[in-house]
């Protein structure tokens, strides 16, 4: 709903916060008279503060995240590069096999 393609880079958006501000204030406008109305209110109102907290969350998130740790990219980089050497120098008797095998390992 406040959704903006640029959003996972952490820009802000007006247009989107002025949307909650309005959809805020058409909810407390709103008069429930019986208690099956006040129950929908009630839990419609939660919904909206939960998707407003997650929105920024999201935004607080893209601006902070700078994807995986150096560790995590080291492990796969040494784990990658174990398993073609073990590739390249496993035996098989057949080379069309090999090379297939190596191409597998090696995408």
């Amino acid at each position: 709903m406040f959704d903006q393609p640029d959003s996972d880079r952490g820009n802000s958006y007006p247009e989107a916060d002025e949307a909650l501000t309005r959809l805020y204030s058409a909810y407390e406008e709103t008069q429930a008279r019986t208690d099956t109305q006040k129950t929908v209110l009630s839990t419609s109102f939660s919904n909206l503060d939960s998707l407003s907290q997650a929105w920024t969350q999201r935004v607080l998130q893209s601006r902070t995240d700078v994807g995986p740790p150096w560790s995590l990219w080291a492990v796969i980089g040494l784990t990658s590069a174990l398993l073609l050497m073990c590739a390249i120098i496993y035996d098989v008797e057949k080379p069309s096999t090999h090379y297939s095998m190596l191409a597998i390992l090696g995408v």
